[in-house]
């Protein structure tokens, strides 16, 4: 019997942490009571996270981080309370602490009222920053929101044309990032296991969120964090690692 409210109390421990970490998508500054990597991660890729010299140096515990980024002016039409300078001296800060982090970005094309330079520059931005992966939305009128109402919406062909230029981008500085890490140490976190040309491998992702493969051998399992260095692509976006 006792076990068993064991079992019940700690499954609502549990329930409460995923809750705690759920609230903290929407929370805007990091803290010092902020102790866990779990949820310092949930709250480094929180929209419009207040990012500062110190929180940067001493609380940043993965190297992956997200936000979004379009232009000011329509920033400023979805209600997003930072500049795209701001978001700029922020990358730069977090590069100044780790040299190499996986900065990723969400970008909206086609947001009502975007016209060609609006685009442009978000493009420029983009190509500027030198993110390691962009995800690329075309905006979607939904019926009840206030975008949905405003004047200057844009056709579906306009949208796709942006889009296709941004995801172009994308696999440009995805495809650099990963270059960069060839000859370089990585931890990688073995997931599961695939077969690619008929060779078995263990897949994984590293702390910069870099996919990468070792050869399956009876020395490790699913679940290893394993100590590798990259040598190839083995494929688009995955590296081939030998462990050192």
């Amino acid at each position: 019997m006792k076990n068993k409210i064991k079992s019940i109390s700690l499954a609502i421990v549990f329930a409460l942490i995923a809750l705690i970490a759920l609230i903290y998508i929407n929370t805007k500054v990091i803290t010092k009571e902020d102790t866990t990597d779990a949820v310092i991660a949930v709250k480094n890729i929180a929209h419009n996270t207040q990012i500062t010299e110190q929180n940067v140096s001493e609380y940043f515990k993965v190297q992956k981080v997200n936000s979004n980024m379009v232009t000011d002016k329509t920033l400023k039409n979805m209600n997003r309370r930072y500049s795209a300078q701001e978001y700029a001296e922020k990358c730069e800060l977090i590069r100044k602490f780790y040299p190499a982090p996986a900065l990723t970005t969400d970008v909206i094309v086609g947001f009502p009222q975007e016209t060609e330079e609006d685009f442009e520059e978000s493009y420029e931005f983009v190509k500027k920053i030198h993110f390691y992966e962009t995800h690329i939305f075309k905006y979607s009128r939904r019926h009840g929101t206030k975008a949905a109402s405003m004047d200057g919406q844009l056709t579906e062909a306009a949208k796709a044309q942006r889009s296709d230029r941004m995801l172009e981008l994308h696999e440009i500085r995805a495809r650099e990032y990963e270059e960069a890490m060839i000859g370089k140490k990585m931890e990688l976190l073995l997931e599961e296991e695939i077969e690619i040309d008929g060779r078995p491998w263990y897949v994984g992702h590293s702390k910069e969120y870099v996919r990468a493969v070792i050869s399956k051998t009876d020395a490790h399992r699913v679940n290893d964090l394993v100590t590798v260095k990259a040598v190839a692509f083995v494929r688009d976006h995955i590296l081939e690692t030998k462990e050192v």
